[in-house]
């Protein structure tokens, strides 16, 4: 194999790792914001209006023992 066929075999694994690790990168923030969103609808406040005021009440929950 010459230099510059082995140069581009190292270019193109290289760049393979790259693109698993950006992927890699990816699933971990979706996993973050999943969690994020599911603590956020379980916590999540409730603006409510009064006599032209907003008042913030806590979300009911639905887990009633």
């Amino acid at each position: 194999m010459g230099q510059k066929a082995e140069q581009l075999v190292v270019g193109l694994i290289l760049m393979r790792i790259r693109v698993t690790g950006k992927i890699l990168v990816l699933e971990l923030i979706a996993k973050k914001m999943v969690v994020k969103i599911n603590y956020l609808k379980n916590y999540l406040t409730v603006p409510t209006k009064v006599n032209g005021y907003f008042f913030v009440r806590k979300k009911k929950s639905k887990n009633k023992s």
